[in-house]
């Protein structure tokens, strides 16, 4: 299900601060924080898990009827649904799960525009500061979590 994260705006000098809460009040877990010009679409500052390291490129070879016909006769199973909690393959499909939650969604409460917190990474600039945002200029941050969301647009 998914639900709103509240954000506030405090502007104290030149560097906004952003306050996040969930519905509940709670801090949410993020995956994902980007701020855009609202002109042009240009990304001013994005951040990501530190956890989200690197993009690696794959091939895929040519797919022949044997391969095909392989993967169609495996049968699917999930080991959290269909698995009794008993069996070793559900308890480590849980405790997976479970670390992949703790790398990819981190607890963020408050964010200080061009402060990278604690758990994540700058992905964009890619190396330097932030780039100052300009006074009367409209902007909006977006952020997300596993399945909540928010929005905010401002301006300084």
């Amino acid at each position: 299900m998914f639900a709103e994260i509240a954000i506030t705006l405090e502007v104290v000098g030149p560097v906004p601060t952003f306050r996040l809460r969930t519905d509940k009040g709670a801090v949410p877990r993020i995956t994902t924080l980007a701020i855009t010009d609202a002109s042009t679409g240009e990304t001013m500052w994005w951040l990501l898990p530190e956890s989200f390291t690197s993009v690696h490129a794959f091939t895929i070879d040519e797919v022949d009827a044997e391969s095909v016909q392989s993967l169609a006769a495996m049968d699917d199973i999930d080991p959290i649904e269909d698995l009794p909690a008993s069996d070793a393959r559900h308890q480590r499909a849980l405790a997976e799960g479970a670390a992949l939650e703790d790398a990819m969604l981190i607890p963020l409460g408050v964010v200080v525009y061009g402060e990278v917190p604690r758990g994540f990474r700058q992905c964009d600039p890619t190396a330097g500061a932030a780039p100052p945002l300009a006074t009367g200029r409209a902007y909006h941050l977006m952020v997300m979590g596993g399945s909540d969301s928010g929005h905010l647009s401002f301006t300084l």
